[in-house]
């Protein structure tokens, strides 16, 4: 495989970076996504300390998790599960409850 990885995108406010390369072996181009999700994490971590979730003065509405992108994808490469599909709650809260991801979940609470 080529190791002549190109630039495709960057989001500067997200911070995702899609590079792309081709692979000669299989004849197929490869897509990369990259993103520093630290900056995310360290926000959600201060909000779950600062601010209880809710998102309306009539408490009907709670911001639950934040999942970066390049998560979601990583999700749906490793168990099939795909974030933006509501056929997929179940998973969702499988992993946003699970010790690997809590610090995608906005304050210390069962989703």
């Amino acid at each position: 495989m080529s190791e002549g990885w190109r630039r495709v995108h960057a989001d500067r406010t997200t911070g995702q970076v899609t590079d792309y390369t081709y692979d000669e072996d299989n004849d197929r181009c490869v897509l990369r996504y990259r993103q520093d999700v630290e900056p995310l994490l360290d926000d959600n971590k201060r909000l779950s300390t600062e601010w209880d979730g809710w998102t309306s003065k009539a408490r009907d509405a709670r911001l639950a998790a934040r999942i970066p992108i390049t998560v979601a994808y990583e999700w749906f490469n490793k168990f099939g599960v795909k974030a933006w599909d509501r056929n997929h709650l179940p998973g969702v809260k499988r992993l946003l409850n699970s010790n690997e991801y809590r610090y995608l979940r906005i304050g210390h609470f069962i989703v």
